[in-house]
């Protein structure tokens, strides 16, 4: 999905430093969910019609990232 201004794999890979970061000096990191549906989704009112237009959504969309965890540890 484009992201801006930063793209998806740069966001991704600053999360991963920063979770592992965290890890080495035995701070806790929480991974969350977040899920929307139709039903709970703001329906946004813009000139903007991109901000109108609700996209089908993959099925594994709020699936962690592999280089984020879950860890073990």
């Amino acid at each position: 999905m484009p992201t801006e201004p930063y793209s998806s794999q740069s966001i991704i890979k600053n999360a991963a430093n920063l979770a592992n970061a965290f890890r080495a000096n035995n701070m806790p990191v929480f991974l969350v969910h977040v899920m929307s549906s139709d039903i709970d989704r703001l329906k946004t009112i813009s000139d903007d019609q991109s901000m109108q237009q609700f996209h089908e959504l993959p099925k594994d969309w709020a699936d962690f990232a592999p280089e984020l965890g879950p860890k073990d540890s």
